[in-house]
């Protein structure tokens, strides 16, 4: 038997666990205003955010930390996505 505070890669997580994590950023994404993404793009953030963080199953027991979490790479994600988008939104016009 494992250890629940042990890490375990994204890819070994019961599909239970992973569901919980999905809910709990799509939770992060409307809580923030970031415009939600579809799973296929979900799905391998979280999972670097999983490995990154070398986060443990025991961790999902905490919303409010997951949320944390999942919100501090929000914003170093998304916003360089927008700066991403912005640029090349101006370089089209001129």
């Amino acid at each position: 038997m494992t250890n629940p505070n042990d890490h375990r890669p994204y890819v070994e997580l019961p599909v239970e666990a992973r569901t919980l994590l999905t809910i709990v950023a799509r939770a992060a994404t409307f809580r923030f205003g970031v415009r939600p993404h579809d799973d296929s793009y979900l799905e391998p953030w979280l999972a670097e955010i999983w490995n990154s963080e070398r986060l443990a199953p025991s961790d999902l027991a905490d919303p409010a930390r997951m949320t944390l979490v999942i919100k501090e790479h929000m914003s170093s994600s998304f916003s360089s996505e927008n700066q991403q988008s912005a640029v090349s939104a101006n370089e089209d016009v001129a």
